[in-house]
């Protein structure tokens, strides 16, 4: 809730706004919270440049150009404020940032103009779209998200390996207390071989494991009256039944039995991930900020690589679509690669010919195209007799670059 810092009450369509994103949009916590920073962003600058967006908006204006120049300009710094010596410091924003903070505050003053003051369609239309038109000339224009760099999200399978031995219940390097062990292994486990996301994991109920027929199901659930947590978990992406190895079955159903049945012994909900910390909450549905600290104690153990430094959950759904990749290694018939491809965005609850693995492969994409140069430049070396560029004429160069002649394509 966004509050009047001088009055202390609560700023009444800055919070609806935030309502509907969280009840009506189902937008996650972290979003919320992301958009209320950034209104409370709007609204000190509002106050100090002394505009009353409510008049305006009766008077049927809502910011000129000039204005929203200025608040860009206010927009491309963060103020951080230390707590020893009271000082501001500023850094500049990234253009990601920035656009992204233009498009929250654009969304709220059209829907706040569209919703309370608009009068003829017409009209309204032709007042939104102009100031739409002038926020969008002052949004930097940002990289395509469809790029290859090797800055990688995902994890090398050697990798994988060594962060499991690690998480053995027995292994002196597992950084978690006694207690605990088998649950967060099996949270790690689970996020591994599925790669559904954090809000998913959370979500997951013992009715939604089927252990005679091995699968998972990830259901969306809103504003849920039987979850006791102040902040709900979210499922982001689409509905779907995801089968599991019976190895993940097994240990599912050995927490169930001989953990998670001691935690919750006074307890009336069927979450599958608990708390075992003892105390009030004990027995309660695992919130997000104890996932959080369960996936950043991995970045503390120290035998583990420089690549565990920025682990995160998400970096296993990003490590299971770089071992996806895998299966595409030597396919090339066209109605194969659809099919994996379909079998991708079902298991990941992406819209069918969804741009989003664009995103989670570019760790494969990086190392193919990287290995296509090496090929060509093999190639290449192949081809050239000497420093003065003779030709060997018996190397059939379209052959090494797997180029078909025009008689086998044919055939095919």
């Amino acid at each position: 809730m966004i509050l009047n810092a001088k009055t202390g009450l609560p700023l009444y369509y800055n919070n609806i706004y935030l309502t509907l994103l969280s009840r009506v949009k189902g937008k996650s916590f972290n979003t919320v919270l992301r958009n209320a920073y950034i209104l409370i962003l709007l609204e000190e600058y509002l106050s100090k440049s002394g505009i009353n967006l409510k008049e305006r908006m009766e008077k049927k204006q809502l910011l000129t150009y000039t204005e929203l120049y200025s608040l860009t300009e206010n927009l491309k710094i963060k103020r951080k404020e230390k707590k020893v010596i009271e000082i501001h410091e500023y850094r500049r924003f990234n253009e990601d940032n920035l656009h992204y903070r233009l498009t929250v505050i654009n969304d709220y003053i059209s829907w706040y103009y569209e919703s309370y003051y608009s009068d003829s369609f017409i009209e309204t239309k032709s007042i939104v779209e102009l100031f739409k038109s002038n926020v969008k000339k002052h949004k930097p224009k940002i990289q395509s998200k469809q790029y290859v760099t090797d800055n990688f999200k995902s994890l090398e399978i050697e990798k994988v390996s060594e962060l499991f031995q690690c998480l053995e219940t027995s292994n002196e390097n597992n950084p978690y207390d006694r207690h605990s062990r088998r649950r967060n292994q099996l949270i790690l486990l689970v996020l591994h071989e599925t790669g559904i996301r954090g809000g998913e994991l959370l979500n997951l109920r013992i009715t939604d494991f089927n252990s005679e027929n091995k699968f998972l199901r990830i259901t969306k659930r809103v504003n849920t009256p039987e979850d006791p947590r102040i902040i709900q978990p979210l499922v982001k992406t689409l509905e779907r039944d995801l089968n599991i190895s019976k190895k993940l079955t097994n240990s599912i159903n050995e927490y169930i039995e001989k953990d998670r049945v001691f935690y919750t012994k006074n307890r009336k909900h069927d979450y599958l991930f608990v708390t075992h910390k003892c105390g009030p909450t004990e027995g309660l549905p695992l919130t997000i900020s104890a996932y959080n600290k369960i996936i950043r104690k991995i970045r503390e153990i120290q035998i583990l690589g420089p690549e565990f430094r920025t682990f995160t959950g998400h970096t296993m759904r990003h490590t299971w679509n770089h071992i996806y990749n895998l299966k595409y290694i030597g396919v090339t018939d066209v109605n194969k690669i659809s099919q994996l491809n379909v079998i991708r965005c079902l298991r990941m609850g992406w819209a069918i010919k969804s741009n989003s693995e664009l995103i989670y492969n570019n760790r494969y994409i990086y190392e193919q195209a990287l290995k296509a140069f090496e090929e060509v430049d093999l190639t290449s070396k192949l081809i050239t007799k000497n420093l003065e560029g003779g030709i060997d004429e018996n190397i059939d160069s379209r052959k090494l670059l797997g180029i078909k002649n025009k008689r086998q394509r044919k055939r095919i």
